[in-house]
């Protein structure tokens, strides 16, 4: 919640500067872009994340905290819970991977938009 009410004020300060009367879809996406947010409300740890799994299969979160040059508890504390609430990756004592969801939104041709969700969740759009 607290994320949500920094992105929040932040678009606000946008609109602001750029003298935006009403924030339309297309005025949220390219905010959200100018942040570093993909359209499926990924950062750039998320992307780097979800990528390195992928071409790795099951990993130790110390391997993965490594490889983004984080600590653990932050791979644990601000990356995954993002990542296990979209269900995009499993948390399991052996290590960590992909959902299938996750490798169908990413790793193949069709990709379903999820922009509308992600802002709507951040009571961006109604």
């Amino acid at each position: 919640m607290r994320q949500a009410t920094k992105i929040s004020e932040r678009l606000l300060a946008y609109c602001k500067v750029y003298k935006v009367k009403s924030i339309s879809r297309d005025i949220a996406l390219d905010f959200l872009k100018t942040l570093g947010i993909d359209e499926y409300g990924r950062d750039k740890l998320d992307r780097a994340y979800i990528e390195y799994v992928y071409h790795h299969g099951i990993l130790a979160v110390s391997n993965i905290a490594k490889y983004l040059n984080v600590s653990e508890a932050e791979v644990k504390d601000k990356i995954e819970p993002y990542l296990v609430r979209r269900n995009w990756i499993i948390v399991a004592q052996k290590g960590r991977k992909l959902t299938d969801e996750a490798v169908k939104h990413f790793f193949t041709q069709t990709k379903e938009n999820s922009v509308q969700t992600i802002l709507t969740e951040l009571e961006l759009l109604p």
